[in-house]
C-alpha cells in the first residue's frame, strides 16, 4: 500500500471522521509505485583477427573477434549490426592499411551511405585512419562497413594484427 503525506499550513484539526480542516492542505502523492522501465543498453566492439587481401567492391567488412556485445546487436558472421532498439547511436571505426595500399570504406545504414573513410599509404609505412558518426536509427536497422571502389580505388591489404587492429564499435547514447 502506498503511503501519502499530508502537509498542513496554519491551524488544523481533525473532525470525527479523521478529515483535516485547515487553512491550506496539500496531499503529496509519491512517485509511481513501479519503477520506470529501464532503458535497454546497447554497445559493441569488434575487430578483425587477420588481414584482408584485395577485398572486392561493396564487400562487407567482417569483424570476427567480438569483445563487447551488450544488447546482442552485432553479428560477427555477417559484419552487420542490427539495432535492437531505436535511438541515437555513435559508431566509430578504424582501418589499418599496409604501406603502399589504398582503401576507401563506407559507413552504411540501411543501404544508404552515411560516411566514408579514405586511406592512402603511398609510402612503405603502415597507417591507421578513424572515423566517427552519430546517427538516429530505428530498431531493426542494419549498420555495417563496406569497401568503396567507384570512383575511389581500393587495392592491397586491410591489416589487422597484434601491432594494430582494424575495428568497428557502436553504442547507444539515448532513446528517441
Amino acid at each position: 500500500m502506498d503511503e501519502y503525506t499530508i502537509v498542513r499550513n496554519g491551524h488544523d484539526h481533525a473532525d470525527n471522521h479523521g478529515v483535516f480542516h485547515s487553512v491550506t492542505e496539500r496531499l503529496l502523492v509519491p512517485a509511481a509505485s513501479s519503477p520506470a522501465p529501464e532503458e535497454k543498453h546497447v554497445a559493441f566492439y569488434a575487430y578483425m583477427t587477420s588481414s584482408m587481401v584485395n577485398p572486392g567492391s561493396h564487400q562487407i567488412l567482417k569483424f570476427d573477434h567480438v569483445m563487447t556485445n551488450i544488447g546482442h546487436g552485432y553479428h560477427n558472421n555477417t559484419g552487420v549490426f542490427i539495432a535492437p532498439t531505436s535511438g541515437v547511436y555513435v559508431f566509430s571505426w578504424t582501418i589499418r592499411t599496409a604501406g603502399g595500399d589504398i582503401h576507401s570504406v563506407e559507413f552504411i545504414v540501411n543501404n544508404e551511405i552515411y560516411g566514408s573513410l579514405y586511406r592512402d599509404t603511398n609510402s612503405y609505412n603502415d597507417g591507421h585512419s578513424s572515423e566517427t558518426s552519430i546517427v538516429r536509427i530505428q530498431a531493426g536497422d542494419d549498420v555495417y562497413l563496406r569497401i568503396k571502389t567507384d570512383p575511389c580505388y581500393s587495392k592491397g591489404r586491410i591489416r589487422s594484427d597484434a601491432c594494430g587492429r582494424t575495428s568497428f564499435a557502436g553504442w547507444k547514447i539515448f532513446s528517441v
